[in-house]
Formats: structure tokens, C-alpha cells, sequence
């Protein structure tokens, strides 16, 4: 008989999970929850049953095989709750890591609460300036909209930037180009600047989000490397505290374990993997497996890959799904030997409206305007290339600013 498959990591009170063993012909199973409070769902005979779950723990759950030959050997398993993890104390401790299932993100937009944690690792000091630009341009991307964001940077230990959840506005955006500048700002918390340098201890940037005093809908981890530190004591030191080196597999099992926790509390955990050395194996450990692919995949998504020069592009399509962009930019091909054009679209409670267009990583705009009263607008003689729009829109209700980032493609066309 095969060993039981199934989460032995869970929180309480999910109504049922299945749990199964390699079913055999003419074998009937008998299955056993000890532990109070539990018991056994739809498919009691069978090689597959579900569990309705209680709040108690621990829970073993226990599958004895019987066919014509007899009764063969039980096979068991331990059922924890992962909402009061238990934490690795070793750094060679190979328990097996258990992932629990990611909560599907279905709130957008007005009452959305996102947790940015942000590596400040010494392996991210080359590219300080794509991380500035890719963080301001999601505040930017969700300015307007009703999202509140939290900020936490971590390294060896865990900081928040901006503690509890701030709604975006022109200050708060202020707030984070000043942490990138090094300079103060009434949001930021004392000494907040993102200077990279030392480890990487996922497990104390998930905890410092987890200290939020409500879960956030959304923690959105972005991360350039595999974990080398984590804290080896249970329950661990608070996230201010430097944790220890490790290379094992607790130095991912244990930011597992909060990952775990903090889906029991509703908490949808995205990592956006950046740069040539991410480790895979780490991410999928910790967030999940699947890979976010395409727009309107967040909500079902533990993970995205981009290289440091598509991250500003990445996180700018990011903010446009959790808020779909009222302006609805377009590029037109261009015929040989002409420049083709790129087309603005704003509903006209929108106008007046600014923009400006960038190569697509480009600091210095090769075209704008201001006060634009007309839609669709088209801006002229564009050549082949690709490009950044920046769309400056103003909600007539609020006064409230929004820069909506689009990528856009000219392509050349041949004549037939």
C-alpha cells in the first residue's frame, strides 16, 4: 500500500480536501480520523475520501487496505494546523515542506489591501533604479482606485517602509520616490530607504506582513534570489531581528510555514520572481506552482518571472489587472519608409488629460502634451520601435491623479 497523499498542513475548519492512496482491484479501504472532532466524507470503501475538518489538532488519519488475500498493513498520516505553524530549529532539517492551497484573489480595485514586500538583499544593489521604477510605476498604476498598500523591505531581517494600509494618493507616491531618494517623508517610518545589503530571510518579510493588524487581501513578494537566512527558533524572534544563515531546505520550509498561515487568514501570496539567478524550487516551495501567465490571472496565480529590464513592465500589468486603466492606448504599423502612430482613448469624463511617451525603458520623454481635451488622440510620426505611454489622468470627483503605464509595439510592415 502506498503512502497517503494529501495536505498534512491545513487550516481549520475547511470543509473537506481529498486524501487518496494507488488504488488496487478487488480492495476495499477502511479509513479512521483520530483526533476528535473530524470525520470521514464521501468515499469510505474507496481508495479516496475527504476529510470534513474540525478545529482540533493534531488529526491522524489512518487507510487499511482489505482484499481476498486479507487485511494488509495501515498506512498513516499526521494532520497539523497551519494556522499555529511549527518551525524548523535546524538548518539541515529535511522534513518535507506541505504548501497549502493559495486563496483565489477575487476582491479588485475600492477595498483591496495589498502588502508589497520588497528584497532589499546586496543582490539587488545593480539594479536599484529598474526596482525604483518598477515599484513607483504600480502606486502610480493603482493611484485613484480605493487600493491601500503596506510596505515592508526585508534583507537578513524585516522593516516596514509605510506601516499599516495607506490609500494611494499623490502622497503617498511621494512618500515611496522619497524612500528610493533617501529622503524623509511623514509616511515613511524612521530610517526607511532601500540601501541593499545582506541576505535574503523570506521568512521575516512574510512575517512582518503577517504583523499587518488586518490580513491583507493580497501580499505581492518580489524577490531576486532563493532564501540563505531564516530564524531557527519556534516560535521565531520578531522580524526586526537578524536571522541565521542557512542553505537547507528549513530556509525554505519555515517562510513556508507563514505562507501557510497567512492563506488560513484569506491572504493571497504572489511572488514576482526577478533576474537570471531566481530559484525556482524556493518560489514554487513556498508560493505555489502556478505560473501567472496572461490578463485576469492573478487571482489564481502563486508566481511571475521577469528579468530586471521587463520589470517595470511587469509590475505596470500587474496594476492593470487589479484595476483595469480607463485609457485604452494603441499602436498603428508603420508602411516602409514611414513612421507609423499611437492612438489615446479616454471616456470624455476623463478630459482633460496629459501624456508622455518613452522609449520602453527610456528616462527622457521623445514626445508629450498637457490638457489634451479630445479623444481619441493621436500621437504622430512614430517609428518603428517599442515604447512606454504614460497617461496622466484626473478623476473629475476627486481631483485624484492617476498615471496609467501601457507597452506598445510599432511594427514595420512590408508591402506584398
Amino acid at each position: 500500500l502506498s503512502g497517503i497523499s494529501g495536505q498534512n498542513n491545513v487550516c481549520p475548519d475547511v470543509y473537506s480536501t481529498l486524501y487518496q492512496v494507488v488504488a488496487y482491484p478487488s480492495t476495499t479501504y477502511n479509513w479512521t480520523v483520530t483526533g476528535g472532532g473530524w470525520s470521514i466524507g464521501n468515499g469510505q470503501g474507496t481508495s479516496a475520501v475527504t476529510l470534513i475538518y474540525g478545529n482540533n489538532f493534531p488529526q491522524t488519519l489512518t487507510v487499511t487496505p482489505t482484499n481476498i488475500c486479507g487485511t494488509g498493513s495501515p498506512k498513516s498520516l499526521t494532520i497539523t494546523n497551519a494556522s499555529t505553524p511549527n518551525y524548523a530549529v535546524e538548518c539541515e532539517n529535511n522534513d518535507v515542506a506541505t504548501l497549502g492551497p493559495n486563496p483565489v484573489l477575487t476582491e479588485q480595485c475600492s477595498g483591496l489591501r495589498v502588502a508589497l514586500v520588497l528584497d532589499e538583499s546586496g543582490s539587488m544593489i545593480d539594479d536599484v533604479v529598474q526596482v525604483r521604477k518598477s515599484v513607483e510605476a504600480f502606486v502610480k498604476g493603482l493611484a485613484c482606485t480605493g487600493i491601500k498598500m503596506a510596505m515592508v523591505e526585508f534583507n537578513g531581517s524585516a522593516r516596514f517602509v509605510t506601516y499599516d494600509y495607506h490609500e494611494i494618493d499623490i502622497n503617498y507616491i511621494t512618500a515611496i520616490q522619497h524612500y528610493f531618494l533617501h529622503q524623509s517623508h511623514p509616511l515613511l517610518l524612521s530610517n526607511a530607504n532601500y540601501e541593499p545589503e545582506g541576505g535574503t530571510n523570506f521568512q521575516a518579510g512574510l512575517l512582518a506582513a503577517d504583523a499587518l493588524n488586518i490580513p491583507a487581501d493580497l501580499v505581492l513578494f518580489v524577490t531576486d534570489g532563493n532564501p540563505t537566512v531564516v530564524y531557527l527558533q519556534n516560535p521565531p524572534p520578531g522580524y526586526m531581528t537578524e536571522g541565521d544563515d542557512c542553505s537547507g531546505f528549513t530556509a525554505v520550509k519555515n517562510p513556508e510555514r507563514v505562507a501557510n498561515k497567512m492563506k488560513c487568514e484569506g491572504t493571497h501570496l504572489f511572488c514576482l520572481a526577478v533576474g537570471p539567478d531566481i530559484d525556482y524550487f524556493s518560489i514554487s516551495n513556498v508560493f505555489g506552482g502556478t505560473q501567472y501567465s496572461s490578463l485576469n490571472s492573478i487571482g489564481n496565480s502563486d508566481f511571475g518571472p521577469a528579468n530586471f529590464v521587463d520589470m517595470t513592465k511587469f509590475m505596470a500589468k500587474f496594476s492593470k489587472e487589479l484595476c483595469p486603466f480607463t485609457s485604452n492606448v494603441t499602436s498603428h504599423q508603420a508602411c516602409p519608409g514611414m513612421p507609423g502612430h499611437v492612438t489615446i482613448a479616454l471616456p470624455g469624463n476623463y478630459l482633460p488629460f496629459s501624456y508622455e511617451l518613452f522609449t520602453e525603458t527610456g528616462a527622457t520623454p521623445i514626445s508629450q502634451g498637457s490638457n489634451i481635451n479630445v479623444s481619441p488622440y493621436i500621437i504622430p510620426n512614430v517609428n518603428p520601435g517599442n515604447y512606454r505611454v504614460e497617461v496622466e489622468v484626473t478623476q473629475a470627483d476627486s481631483f485624484c491623479t492617476r498615471t496609467e503605464i501601457t507597452f506598445v509595439t510599432i511594427i514595420p510592415v512590408q508591402f506584398v
